[in-house]
């Protein structure tokens, strides 16, 4: 589940993104190198899902769990925070709730997801 503050990106949609990755990779990947796979063409194979947000409303999204990989989810802002991406790693969890709050992602609670 996905809940976008009533700020966030400045009160305009936001692209959210979901994807395979290992945790070497996410940890050096550029916000620039990631937005190139938004939409890619032909598309990342990477990519799980690809979601506009809307400021306040609240998405549940559901994604296949990739057998051996971390998932990587990332916001992609106006003015990006720190937080534009998040690493959600092995052994996943079957839920997470992921705040979005302004400029940034925020995970606060692991549950049911798959």
């Amino acid at each position: 589940q996905v809940q976008p503050d009533k700020t966030v990106n400045d009160e305009r949609p936001v692209y959210l993104l979901i994807r395979r990755v290992n945790k070497a990779e996410f940890l050096t990947e550029t916000y620039n190198a990631v937005a190139d796979t938004v939409f890619a063409n032909p598309p990342d194979e990477s990519v799980l899902v690809r979601l506009m947000l809307l400021p306040g409303q609240d998405e549940k999204v559901s994604v296949p769990k990739p057998d051996k990989a971390d998932l990587g989810v990332y916001a992609f802002f106006v003015r990006p925070g720190e937080q534009w991406k998040l690493l959600l790693e092995k052994p996943l969890k079957s839920e997470y709730k992921i705040k979005v709050k302004y400029n940034e992602l925020l995970e606060y609670r692991k549950g049911l997801f798959w």
